[in-house]
């Protein structure tokens, strides 16, 4: 090889891309096959397809063709991670040869300019390959009448996405090949550092969840965290998709994507950095060797034992019925093996598999005592409580009465519902979690699940999960909170919708137990918007006077889903189109929100506003509606079952039954029952009895007249156990 002169020039690049004609060739190949292949192919097959609907057959195209030239094509991501990962370690790999890197080495040029070049090749060979392929991609969506499905696919941000990923996982990978002196070492330790870190949020998780009993990630912040950290796994999960009109991408949450693209671009310039820190620090001598930098040996090591202990612990945890010895034993055996194992990759040599023991027993040490603080609590975080003074707001989310089969569930808390400011909310969630803490230890029969988030003045949060003893004390602090107008007017469904001017109220009786969102199975719909305005004022009026004892006792009588309307061509206009792809007719409306929310008979103001708006009253279950109810008794120490009052063997051990069709026991069934979807529509959640008796449950399931069903439910001490009784009458 001949150079004129020392300085970066063509020549010296293109003797670099000479040597690496093969991987040029598998770029091309590699992107021809990802996307405008699979483009044409695509227009090709849907051509030849018979479609009644032009329009359908438009919307298929394009979001077929937006599948494969969007930055939700996985293939062009494999691609582009393959590609990334091959050309660095084939261009950098002279570095694992003492012969070759004598002769790089001996070259009339500077360090710095020879890895300026070898870096350069390894983007010359990817990203021109790539930008024809994606733009011949583009010019078959365009000559095939899709030139929206391009437009839908954000050109700017795919190309700009793919290009500062190539570069993030390929200075990762030049980074790993220039610390490495062997070929096998430099691909392990690349999978190690672009998935260990993530890994190791994940398992700090883990010991969290298993040390702490109050740990919660409310706002999701080790999931994004361990998502971040890496970035194979942030590109392959960076998906984009539509919502209301605008271009959204699943994984960035908040962040905007073009500011999650400059942090990923700054990471690729920092690694780029570092693999050029460590080139112009290698000392040719260590080609060969497994870590080419004996300084980084024992932290790399340290670290892996670390990742690996927890991991086995974590994996003899879960498999032998979350038993903390065998967690242990895992952490010992993860920790012990992974430094003998590193021992052996450092020096090529199995006899060395018990070098260094005496940093193995002070690293176990330290590993002890930090478990140790974690197991023991020693930072307190179990009985963290902050003081009322220094909240700015609080969030709960309530999991109801557990051991008695009861309760419900609130809004869920998570950092953007940290809202609510009242100090006398404040001050009953405090008092709550103080309870909390308080019995932590303990194992009370019937229990509360609260979970907290705390919003900090000036900044700053903390999310904790109290299991708390349950006792009429709890309910009227649970009463304050979830009553108060604060809490309702935030979070209930009613107060949350906002009208658009083209609504629709659809309301569902007790015959009807399922909510079909579009209208087909409701008792009756009304679109006029004064009339559904004024149905929504009056439930919200009702709803804040609603009162802790009324929801104790009274079941929903009526169920409302209030529905945001748009047309058919505005639907498609804001969407992907595929939500249309149904047939239906031109002008047909679309449902594209709706809330689903319960009435209860002290809603005076609402339900005659129904009444005199739909025509619809509340329907009492009946026999008369109903022609029959099975009733379930799951008992695992008893091989019979009944079916009315005939006894016989049943192959399914445990379970009893009877089918109730006198009219009397109907009746008394029926009376005070609440179905399915009236319980889960609750927006205040009445304590519903499962009625348990001893180690046996209860199951009531009705049959309708009109071929429906439901289980049933009762409000608090309203379950008819003379029923029971009666057809069960061993229990």
């Amino acid at each position: 090889m001949t150079l004129k002169n020392s300085s970066f020039n063509a020549g010296l690049l293109w003797e670099t891309l000479r040597r690496n004609i093969w991987a040029v060739t598998l770029a091309v190949l590699g992107f021809a096959f990802t996307l405008p292949l699979p483009v044409a192919m695509s227009v090709q097959t849907i051509n030849n397809r018979d479609y009644a609907v032009p329009m359908i057959k438009h919307l298929e195209m394009k979001e077929k063709i937006q599948g494969f030239i969007g930055l939700q094509s996985p293939l062009a991501k494999a691609v582009m991670i393959v590609l990334a990962v091959v050309c660095a370690v084939a261009i950098f790999s002279y570095l694992h040869s003492r012969q070759r890197t004598d002769f790089y080495h001996s070259l009339p040029v500077s360090r710095g300019k020879l890895f300026a070049c070898n870096y350069a090749a390894g983007a010359v060979i990817v990203l021109p390959c790539y930008i024809v392929m994606q733009l011949v991609a583009y010019l078959i969506a365009l000559a095939s009448g899709c030139g929206d499905a391009v437009a839908a696919s954000q050109p700017l941000v795919t190309i700009g996405a793919n290009l500062i990923f190539f570069f993030a996982v390929y200075a990762l990978a030049v980074a790993c090949t220039v610390l490495c002196g062997n070929t096998i070492v430099t691909l392990l330790l690349f999978g190690w550092s672009a998935f260990s870190l993530s890994a190791a949020v994940m398992l700090w998780e883990t010991l969290c969840m298993t040390f702490y009993q109050t740990y919660t990630d409310l706002a999701g912040f080790s999931s994004n965290l361990m998502m971040r950290l890496s970035p194979i796994i942030q590109y392959l999960f960076l998906i984009p998709y539509q919502y209301q009109g605008k271009a959204m991408y699943a994984t960035t949450g908040d962040t905007s994507v073009w500011l999650l693209l400059l942090a990923y671009l700054a990471v690729a310039v920092l690694l780029t950095a570092l693999a050029f820190f460590l080139f112009k620090r290698r000392k040719s001598e260590c080609a060969g060797m497994a870590i080419a930098f004996n300084g980084l040996r024992a932290p790399l090591k340290f670290w892996c034992c670390t990742v690996m202990a927890v991991g086995v612990g974590w994996i003899f945890y879960n498999i032998v019925d979350n038993s903390k010895l065998w967690l242990f034993f895992g952490f010992l055996a993860g920790g012990v093996l992974t430094h003998f194992l590193m021992e052996i990759i450092y020096s090529f040599d199995f006899k060395a598999i018990f070098r260094h023991w005496k940093s193995l027993l002070v690293y176990g040490a330290v590993f002890a005592v930090c478990i140790a603080c974690m197991a023991f609590d020693i930072t307190g975080y179990d009985r963290y409580l902050p003081a009322a003074g220094d909240l700015q707001a609080v969030g709960v989310e309530y999991r109801g009465y557990e051991g008695d089969g009861g309760g419900g569930a609130w809004q869920p808390a998570t950092s953007e519902y940290a809202d609510l400011t009242d100090p006398e909310n404040i001050d009953a969630v405090l008092s709550l979690a103080r309870k909390g803490v308080d019995s932590l230890g303990t194992e009370p029969d019937r229990t509360v699940r609260l979970t907290v988030n705390y919003l900090k003045k000036g900044g700053g949060e903390a999310s904790r999960t109290y299991v708390i003893p349950h006792d009429e004390a709890d309910d009227r602090l649970f009463d304050q909170i979830r009553f108060s107008e604060e809490y309702i007017t935030k979070r209930a469904p009613a107060f949350t919708y906002a009208l658009t001017g083209r609504d629709e109220v659809d309301v569902y009786t007790s015959l009807q137990p399922y909510t079909s969102y579009n209208n087909a199975n409701a008792a009756a719909s009304n679109s006029n918007q004064d009339e559904v305005e004024a149905i929504l004022e009056a439930l919200r009026k009702d709803m804040l006077q609603f009162t802790p004892e009324q929801a104790r006792t009274e079941a929903p009588v009526l169920r409302l889903v209030f529905l945001n309307l748009t047309t058919r061509e505005e639907e498609l206009a804001i969407r992907n189109g595929m939500e249309a792809m149904t047939g239906y007719g031109d002008g047909y409306t679309i449902r594209s929100t709706s809330q689903d929310i319960a009435v209860y008979p002290s809603y005076k103001e609402t339900l005659a506003c129904i009444e005199r708006y739909t025509g619809v009253t509340p329907v009492r279950l009946t026999p008369d509606n109903v022609i029959s109810a099975e009733l379930h008794l799951y008992n695992h120490e008893d091989d019979t079952t009944y079916s009315g009052q005939m006894r016989y063997q049943d192959k399914n051990a445990g379970e009893e039954t009877a089918n109730v069709t006198d009219r009397a026991d109907l009746e008394a069934l029926l009376q005070d029952a609440v179905t399915d979807a009236e319980l889960s529509s609750a927006d205040v959640m009445f304590d519903a009895d499962a009625y348990v008796l001893g180690e046996k449950g209860f199951e009531i399931i009705a049959q309708f007249k009109n071929g429906q069903g439901t289980h049933l439910y009762y409000p608090e001490g309203k379950a008819p156990e003379q029923v029971f009784a009666k057809y069960f009458p061993q229990q």
